[in-house]
């Protein structure tokens, strides 16, 4: 081959081999080359198809090249190394130098180890991408189908407040189509929700309406207004067009007409069996000022005690009803702190006296004289704690002790504190695996306890209910046969004149 022909193969990458018609070595450029590493020294004359195995059995299409019926011919190969694997593309033509002698063919070899790795990587990365599109989009199909389903209405707005889309409860609810609210704001549907709240949404990190609960109205397309419970999210993505929120909205009707009925229930329960059982407990407070056979008072005295017992159940039931449907309120008024807690232990000081049980109060020098809150529910709290303190001790005696410490100030000014209950007894104590279950609804230690003593499961309940809306808590210490101690916390600010000024007014 010429030399000019040779230069100008060897800039295109490529590297010629010239056969005769059987295939063995006339010329070649590939001495000393990587593309074909096991050519022999002695190579002309030698048959090339012992060193590319991929020209075996290409005699006829060799045929054909040399006598004119073929152009060319393309083929790949692989060359393998100790140390790495080569692609090689191959190109078998006429010659045409040598005054075009039939005889002989040219092979012009070229490395394509890169492109073939290339084309590799990028199917690869199309398998990938396949597998991908296709757990998108059955990842989006079971999301729509959770979302189609949902027994609460669903709807996605921009953070602007635009609606984006909504689900089937939410084209129920709202007695509208989702095409009929795209791109409406939100305040069409929740005409109490201010738009503004909306907007500064999603520049707020602690928003009190985000990811919580709170009851408004929405506003359906015939104008009805449907109470609901109403909750809101933030979409947060690195890509604009999906940031945005979801509002989850919860029909509430049934629930509030079942609140209504259960009220009214409540209001003739505390009308009807409240009423006669005091009427028995004063008819029988009565007698026992008449003269009465000693057998005589004894029997009026259980219609006393029984009915005052009945009395304090129903109260629980009642007090219970009301914390747990959020109507219970408190008040807020001064009152002399030392004073409630004298109260509440005076009312049950005959009742430790006739167990033979002594019944202390300890404050600490740093109490607070007047606070502001609800002096009958903290009664009532140490009530309950006190009489169960007495109720399972049998020797010894029980303690009340209160402390104190500022914790900050309100927004008018006023000191802020926390004080700190302590009911301990010297009684039966309670099994450490059963302290978890002592604040729950209608549960007692067990129903030996409830054979023994008597209740309903519903005071710690009641008490634990209580602390949490003066904001505190309560828990309880205890070790088996040895004694029980009961603390509570509450939340008070300390009365001032200010802030009687200010209540007044």
């Amino acid at each position: 081959m010429n030399h000019l022909l040779t230069k100008f193969l060897s800039a295109c990458d490529k590297e010629y081999l010239v056969t005769n018609q059987n295939w063995e070595i006339i010329e070649t450029s590939l001495i000393d080359n990587k593309l074909i590493s096991n050519l022999p020294q002695d190579y002309l004359g030698k048959d090339i198809r012992t060193i590319i195995s991929e020209l075996v059995g290409l005699d006829n299409i060799a045929h054909e090249i040399i006598h004119g019926k073929r152009s060319k011919f393309e083929i790949k190969g692989i060359k393998s190394s100790p140390d790495k694997k080569l692609y090689i593309d191959i190109c078998i033509l006429p010659n045409f130098t040598d005054n075009y002698d039939n005889n002989k063919l040219i092979l012009l070899i070229s490395d394509a180890t890169e492109r073939m790795i290339l084309e590799q990587s990028l199917v690869q990365g199309a398998n990938e991408t396949s597998l991908l599109l296709k757990q998108l989009t059955a990842s989006k199909q079971y999301i729509d189908r959770v979302v189609t389903s949902m027994a609460d209405a669903l709807l996605v707005t921009t953070p602007s407040g635009k609606i984006k889309t909504i689900n089937l409860t939410a084209e129920i609810l709202l007695e509208s189509k989702e095409v009929d609210l795209l791109e409406k704001h939100i305040s069409v549907v929740l005409p109490k929700f201010d738009s503004l709240q909306i907007n500064n949404f999603y520049n707020t990190e602690n928003s009190d309406l985000l990811n919580k609960e709170v009851e408004t109205t929405c506003q359906t397309k015939s104008g009805k207004s449907i109470p609901v419970a109403f909750s809101c999210a933030k979409i947060k993505t690195e890509i604009e067009r999906f940031r945005g929120y979801i509002y989850i909205l919860r029909d509430m009707t049934e629930r509030k007409q079942a609140e209504l009925a259960k009220q009214e229930f409540l209001a003739i329960i505390s009308h009807e069996i409240r009423t006669p059982i005091s009427s028995v407990m004063g008819i029988a407070d009565l007698l026992l000022e008449t003269e009465l056979e000693e057998e005589q008072q004894e029997f009026v005295k259980t219609i006393y005690t029984s009915g005052n017992s009945l009395l304090k159940i129903v109260n629980d039931i009642l007090d219970f009803a009301k914390i747990e449907s959020g109507k219970l309120e408190l008040e807020a008024q001064p009152f002399y702190l030392c004073n409630c807690i004298q109260e509440a232990i005076c009312l049950l000081s005959l009742k430790a006296e006739n167990k033979k049980l002594t019944l202390n109060f300890n404050p600490s020098p740093n109490l607070p004289e007047m606070i502001v809150g609800d002096i009958t529910r903290l009664r009532q709290i140490l009530l309950n704690l006190i009489s169960n303190a007495i109720k399972f001790t049998s020797e010894g005696g029980v303690e009340v002790f209160v402390n104190s410490h500022e914790i900050g100030k309100t927004q008018a000014g006023n000191e802020l504190y926390e004080i700190q209950f302590a009911v301990k007894d010297t009684g039966i104590g309670i099994p450490q695996d059963r302290l978890d279950r002592l604040f729950q609804s209608f549960c007692q230690v067990n129903s030996s306890i409830t054979r023994k003593y008597g209740g309903t499961g519903l005071g710690l309940s009641i008490c634990r209910q209580l602390t949490e809306l003066m904001g505190g808590r309560i828990w309880v210490e205890s070790k088996l046969g040895e004694g029980t101690t009961f603390y509570f916390t509450i939340i008070a600010p300390i009365f001032s004149f200010e802030l009687q000024n200010r209540i007044l007014s």
